[in-house]
């Protein structure tokens, strides 16, 4: 269902949708006043012989119902005559109300209309309604359940249930998802104690008393019982606060006795959130193909999509998404978040200018395109919305925090503490706030006043593992090391994910703790983990801490899903070569310049190790392959040289010698080689020469000094010996 505000672009869709009023007694006043009609707007949109949006006429056709016009059912017929094709909510809504109405035989008719439609969960409470119309009570309670399974946030199921069961906790089950789309519960009935228990864990967690939420919930009896609802608040919990492996193992603890759809898609969400993209889509794929339209799946799809960068798959998604009957405000607005976080940055702002015209006052639209613009690099642009939101909206935080959040992108520590602080005026325990103000002290290296945010907000948010990765930080900064791996290992063991491992294991190498991150990664990273950049980073800091074996085989688990990556095959034959796996890194060496044939840095790597095998004549070979991309490149001109002189071919040598020393004239060290090599072959003159050209660059070189007067004593010419000598 629409959740939000329809994105219009038809003129006649706006006017109409303006002239319809919302349901509700201000427009029912203005009817007895003569001042609206919804048989003239009916009229009015019949009059311009055009097809109307699906959002448009869902609100006429609940205004109409509102108003208790005569005759609804022949007028949803008229409305629904400006229905598109394809569009499906517009029938639902009609079916709905003349069941309401008491027309059976009119909505059994427009529930043949029926087809791919978009929300099943309504569907079937439509089929509970006309089961409960026709004194058919256990079959409409039947549907009703399914449609509940389906989709628990459905608020009318849980009105219809009620009805029929009032004894059976239907009501607090509908607080419960209220609390959770942060509404406000309504009066209970039930005299279940256990799930008005559960309304109250709800209640705490929602409203940030999260540990005294989970203590409740963990030592009740339900819960130990094995209580479905229990568990499945327990699963949601512990996935909210980012403790993915313990929510799956709720998850698949509920799926393994109740098959329910709804769940399915939740465990979904989860194995997104720990980068398991493939796996997230596969589970989804399990669901029946009718509920594939429906927007709690189709959201999940998108997010699946988005997780691991499939640009084209995920466009191709999201147009279809947005341009579906669930394409609403919120709708773009999902759309857009996930397009920022994979990069696609100017299709959202596309998007978001489009939508701000539409929805001028609407503040978190106006924050969400500060965030995109700052990711643009737009500074003034993110400014100026950030500043709109925070004059929409002056007494809630969310603006002051994204506000000095551009400030701190750009350096500006000390206005990002003055906007922090404003935020926290607002609301002394928005945990953004404290988050922005945590962020500014380590930008200013005030690391204790850092650790007093960290620790005000596990206070408040005990199990906030952004706050124990900051503290950590901060711990580290101050030389208390110990205390900061532990730090971070909670921090992980609260929220182990891939954006958080990247975020743990980098910061340590970054650091030089590559010991460290190597110890965490063992830790954390399992062997079933499917994310290339997680076992990329493991690899990087094994191969720092010279742990060259567990390297390589981090390198092949990342190989796995991106076989094709040439970078990470080089990186494989690195550690590898260092480890003295010659024969494998050569191997991997191949890969990568099969790969990316013109990369020189590959080749060099694969000439390097050719040589330590003794494949002199391959390592000429590939050095050939990097002097021909890079001519200048003077590692690999005396890389092939000295191999030349090694096998005898001293003027071949000496000309890539020369060619080294045109692009370096001043280098000792291919002096000094070139010098080496004319000693071997008895070349006394051009040993002379060489030592001279030494002299010019550096007149106090011992090296050359010697060598030139021992040159000099071979050739019998004493006296020019003696005089170097005396130099030295």
């Amino acid at each position: 269902m629409q959740r939000s505000e329809p994105v219009l672009t038809d003129p006649d869709d706006i006017r109409i949708w303006n002239k319809t009023g919302s349901p509700g007694p201000e427009d029912r006043k203005k009817k007895k006043q003569g001042k609206l009609s919804i048989l003239a707007v009916i009229d009015d949109a019949l009059a311009t012989s055009k097809q109307m949006h699906s959002a448009v006429l869902v609100k006429i056709l609940r205004s109409a119902a509102y108003e208790e016009i005569s005759d609804l059912g022949s007028a949803a017929i008229k409305v629904l005559d400006m229905c598109r094709p394809g569009d499906m909510y517009p029938i639902m809504e009609a079916a709905d109300i003349v069941i309401r109405d008491g027309n059976i035989d009119i909505s059994r008719s427009l529930m043949k209309k029926m087809t791919d439609v978009p929300d099943t969960a309504f569907r079937e409470y439509l089929e509970g309604m006309l089961a409960s119309r026709s004194k058919d009570n256990n079959a409409a309670v039947e549907h009703l359940i399914r449609s509940n399974a389906i989709d628990p946030s459905f608020m009318r199921t849980y009105d219809a249930l009620i009805s029929l069961e009032a004894d059976k906790g239907w009501d607090v089950l509908r607080n419960i998802h209220l609390i959770m789309s942060g509404e406000r519960p309504r009066d209970v009935r039930t005299a279940d104690k256990e799930l008005t228990e559960l309304q109250d864990i709800y209640d705490k967690w929602y409203n940030g008393d999260k540990g005294a939420a989970r203590k409740k919930l963990e030592s009740s009896s339900a819960y130990s019982s094995g209580h479905l609802d229990f568990l499945l608040a327990a699963a949601r919990m512990t996935g909210d606060i980012g403790e993915y492996s313990r929510s799956l193992e709720l998850y698949d603890r509920i799926l393994s006795q109740y098959l329910i759809d709804s769940i399915i898609v939740e465990k979904a969400n989860i194995l997104t959130a720990l980068g398991k993209r493939s796996d997230s889509l596969n589970l989804l794929e399990t669901l029946d193909k009718d509920s594939r339209r429906n927007r709690s799946i189709m959201e999940c799809t998108l997010k699946a999509l988005a997780s691991e960068n499939s640009e084209k798959e995920f466009s191709s998604y999201a147009d279809k998404f947005m341009s579906s009957e669930h394409g609403d405000k919120d709708g773009h607005i999902l759309v857009c978040g996930l397009m920022s976080q994979i990069g696609l940055n100017d299709r959202a702002s596309k998007i978001l200018h489009m939508l701000l015209p539409m929805f001028p006052d609407d503040p978190h639209l106006h924050l969400m395109n500060a965030g995109n613009e700052m990711m643009l690099g737009r500074e003034a642009s993110a400014m100026r919305s950030a500043d709109r939101a925070v004059k929409i909206s002056p007494k809630t935080a969310d603006g002051y925090c994204v506000r000095a959040e551009i400030h701190l992108r750009y350096g500006r520590t000390k206005d990002a503490l003055k906007d922090g602080e404003r935020a926290l005026k607002c609301n002394a325990d928005h945990i953004g706030s404290l988050a922005v103000m945590r962020k500014a002290r380590i930008q200013n290296k005030e690391y204790d006043k850092a650790l007093e945010i960290c620790r005000r907000t596990l206070i408040y948010d005990p199990y906030n593992a952004d706050a124990l990765k900051d503290t950590a930080y901060a711990l580290d900064m101050t030389g208390k090391r110990q205390e900061a791996v532990e730090e971070y290992k909670n921090a992980l063991r609260v929220k182990n994910d891939t954006k958080m491992l990247i975020s743990v294991i980098s910061t340590l190498i970054e650091g030089g703790r590559s010991d460290d991150a190597a110890d965490i990664a063992e830790e954390f990273i399992s062997d079933d983990e499917k994310s290339a950049d997680i076992w990329c980073l493991r690899g990087n800091s094994e191969y720092q801490s010279a742990r060259f074996a567990e390297a390589s085989r981090s390198y092949t688990k990342a190989l796995e899903t991106r076989p094709h990556d040439a970078r990470l095959w080089h990186s494989k034959g690195l550690a590898e070569e260092m480890g003295g796996m010659l024969r494998e890194s050569e191997s991997s060496y191949d890969r990568a310049v099969i790969i990316d044939l013109d990369n020189t840095e590959f080749w060099l790597s694969k000439a390097i190790v050719q040589e330590k095998r003794g494949d002199l004549k391959g390592s000429v070979l590939s050095l050939n392959r990097v002097i021909s991309g890079s001519p200048d490149n003077v590692f690999a001109l005396v890389r092939k040289s000295k191999i030349l002189a090694y096998a005898g071919m001293t003027d071949e040598a000496m000309f890539f010698l020369d060619c080294a020393l045109r692009v370096d004239s001043r280098n000792l060290g291919i002096l000094n080689i070139k010098k080496n090599i004319h000693k071997r072959d008895g070349s006394y003159e051009k040993v002379i020469d060489v030592c001279r050209t030494i002299l010019k660059v550096d007149r106090k070189n011992i090296g050359a000094l010697t060598d030139l007067a021992e040159t000099y004593q071979k050739m019998g010419r004493h006296d020019d010996a003696l005089k170097v000598l005396s130099d030295v």
